[in-house]
């Protein structure tokens, strides 16, 4: 939980990351 709220600062990085990761 404490990343979601660190998530919020990091958003578009955390989602890039993440989608590069997938990709």
């Amino acid at each position: 939980m404490a990343r979601e709220l660190g998530i919020s600062k990091n958003t578009v990085a955390d989602i890039v990351q993440r989608h590069r990761a997938n990709a």
